[in-house]
């Protein structure tokens, strides 16, 4: 069943179910993704399924379930590894935290500070070769959102948490 492609089924239907279905496919895709025999199939998926998770945080009435489904699959070290491999994946979520919608950007922060928070082996060299983008574009939010102190608290956080782990200095 997993190695025909069910987790990556499930991810694209997501915004095609009815509430409940979503809440119950939600579980099934974290269930799936701790059965041992999924590994494989995950690492072979993980980047087509990350890139459609993403893509769901656009749409209103998946973002709930979108982060929590994103955050155990990041988990995962050789999928972190590739995911942050594309600097626009984080710079995808980052954009989220620029929007008005308040779902939208607790789960994009929540999976930020979810990655780099993770004493990951991997977060040391997407800092080492993305740091000009990764700050400037957190600088950038800072600014546009002089207003929004709910936003400037949450990235101050998250540039905290990084800044003083001392994985993260190199």
């Amino acid at each position: 069943c997993i190695a025909n492609g069910l987790l990556l089924s499930i991810s694209k239907a997501l915004p095609n179910l009815q509430f409940e279905q979503r809440k119950e496919v939600a579980r099934l895709f974290e269930r799936l993704l701790r059965h041992p025999a999924a590994t494989e199939h995950i690492l072979r998926c993980a980047e087509d399924i990350t890139q459609i998770l993403l893509q769901h945080f656009k749409i209103e009435s998946v973002v709930p379930l979108v982060g929590p489904m994103l955050k155990p699959l990041l988990q995962n070290e050789p999928i972190l590894k590739r995911f942050l491999e594309n600097a626009e994946n984080v710079l995808t979520l980052l954009n989220y935290m620029r929007k008005n919608d308040l779902d939208l950007m607790v789960h994009a922060f929540s999976t930020l500070e979810n990655i780099f928070t993770s004493q990951s082996s991997a977060i040391t060299p997407f800092l080492d070769s993305h740091f000009d983008l990764f700050f400037d574009s957190i600088l950038s939010i800072l600014v546009e959102s002089k207003e929004n102190t709910l936003t400037r608290l949450w990235l101050l956080s998250l540039l905290n948490a990084i800044i003083s782990n001392r994985k993260n200095s190199s």
